[in-house]
């Protein structure tokens, strides 16, 4: 569905990214794991047309760069990580954000516009919260709300940019829950950025391995995960590291 092929990125004179190749294909969720300043965010915002490149990257078969405004914003959606909100809107409102690049700001909602919002919200566990003010919520249910209004938009592309770095552990899991059954909900996939390489494992299903914005290695997440690479990128022995902190629970 995405393909990205010898992409590099500058940052005026810095390369930012590397020849970075990788596909994602349809129903797969791929993870994007390395250390702060890796490349992650970077690569997550070339993706969404922020920052100029050099390579090509196609969706659907077609370069991004011929995609219009309102036409890619359908195809490809993104939630970051959480800020501080105090919208008075309430959570419908919110969330039908998604759908206004199919209707324009000022048309009205037609019935399968309000198919996506509700479906949306029932999704992510918010059903019975339409009227509420999003000041009201918690920081976990307002991330919840964010997300719904992507799955509202549709996309054919997801992409996760940190999603649940200020989430308690019931909010990422039920958040991340989410995404699982939005995934399986049609032609989609899934791009995330992650710091918990615990949530990579759980949820992925392949893993792209950044290192000083080029790819250690790409592949299957316990190929990844088990890799002498993701020691070098992380700077310490990851399984043992995983091991370790689980002792507690065994």
């Amino acid at each position: 569905m995405l393909k990205v092929n010898n992409v590099a990125v500058f940052y005026e004179d810095k390369k930012a990214l590397d020849n970075i190749s990788f596909s994602v294909g349809k129903g797969e969720w791929l993870m994007l794991l390395g250390a702060n300043g890796a490349g992650k965010t970077s690569l997550i915002k070339t993706l969404c047309r922020e920052l100029s490149y050099k390579g090509e990257i196609t969706l659907l078969n077609k370069d991004i760069r011929k995609y219009k405004n309102k036409a890619y914003a359908r195809s490809l959606g993104v939630l970051s990580q959480l800020h501080n909100n105090n919208t008075a809107l309430n959570v419908k409102e919110v969330v039908s954000l998604g759908r206004y690049s199919y209707t324009g700001v000022f048309a009205p909602f037609s019935d399968q516009d309000t198919y996506y919002i509700d479906q949306a919200i029932e999704t992510v566990g918010l059903k019975g919260y339409e009227n509420r003010p999003m000041y009201t919520l918690s920081g976990g249910e307002q991330q919840r709300a964010y997300l719904a209004q992507v799955f509202a938009q549709n996309p054919k592309v997801l992409l996760l940019d940190e999603p649940v770095n200020s989430l308690d552990l019931y909010y990422t899991v039920s958040l991340l829950n989410a995404v699982k059954t939005w995934l399986k909900q049609g032609e989609r996939c899934v791009i995330s950025a992650m710091h918990d390489v615990g949530l990579a494992a759980k949820y992925g299903e392949k893993c792209l391995l950044l290192k000083e914005g080029q790819v250690s290695l790409y592949g299957d997440c316990q190929e990844v995960l088990f890799s002498k690479e993701i020691n070098e990128a992380y700077k310490l022995d990851v399984r043992k590291t995983m091991r370790e902190q689980a002792e507690f629970w065994l």
